[in-house]
């Protein structure tokens, strides 16, 4: 038996903290496999209306598309929202998408601390000890 636990943090959150933490910008890239189910883009982008914030959304067919999937928003986008996913972001592909965001001036949020020690300008993740995945 398999079991998961998904932890996701709501895009109106990860919104509200972007803009408290980067309050000039306001428009949101997000990159997402192709492969993965998720909202449609029109909703996501609905939800960043409401919240301020214009999205668009890339959806990357795999790890090797990344650094395409990543400059395609380059006028679009001030940020880019780089979601958890294995099969996208990994270690072979974190340092060059870090290389591409200094070098394009366009900021990653991460989704870990390690994707910030790596070069993410803002990391949105789970706090794990709040909720009980991590003994203190």
């Amino acid at each position: 038996m398999v079991s998961t636990v998904s932890l996701n943090i709501p895009l109106a959150t990860i919104v509200q903290q972007v803009g408290r933490v980067l309050p000039g910008k306001r428009r949101l890239g997000v990159i997402r496999s192709a492969s993965t189910a998720g909202p449609p883009p029109s909703a996501l982008a609905s939800q960043g209306d409401r919240n301020g914030f214009t999205i668009r959304v890339v959806d990357c067919e795999g790890p090797d598309k990344l650094i395409e999937a990543f400059l395609s928003l380059s006028n679009e986008a001030d940020l880019i929202w780089c979601q958890p996913d294995s099969m996208l972001y990994n270690a072979a592909t974190i340092k060059p998408l870090v290389l591409a965001s200094l070098r394009h001036r366009l900021s990653i949020i991460g989704f870990s601390a390690a994707f910030v020690t790596a070069g993410a300008a803002v990391g949105i993740y789970p706090d794990f000890r709040a909720t009980g995945w991590l003994a203190c």
